[in-house]
């Protein structure tokens, strides 16, 4: 990964409380840019977080993939987390 942006929590899932992961993945082109996302694991759409996740996701910049010299698309797999403060949460697994 070249560049990452962490995902924004909304005021409405910050007064609700709301913590934990989403799990994405993505295609990363062949210009190493975020070409599809989509999420695997939604942690909460009424507050808007998987759209944050999502939102940042698409702002990475990766080196692209190469096969027999060639660059070529990649899917990957991303945890996004949300917590308050400095605990961390639980173990997700996005697979």
């Amino acid at each position: 990964m070249v560049h990452d942006v962490r995902p924004q929590y909304t005021s409405e899932a910050m007064r609700a409380g709301v913590e934990g992961s989403v799990c994405l993945e993505a295609v990363v082109d062949v210009d190493g840019n975020i070409a599809t996302v989509h999420v695997v694991r939604s942690l909460d759409v009424l507050s808007g977080l998987d759209q944050q996740a999502v939102r940042a996701l698409e702002k990475w910049k990766f080196t692209p993939g190469f096969k027999d010299g060639e660059a070529v698309p990649v899917l990957i797999s991303v945890q996004n987390a949300f917590t308050m403060g400095k605990k961390r949460p639980s173990d997700v697994d996005c697979r």
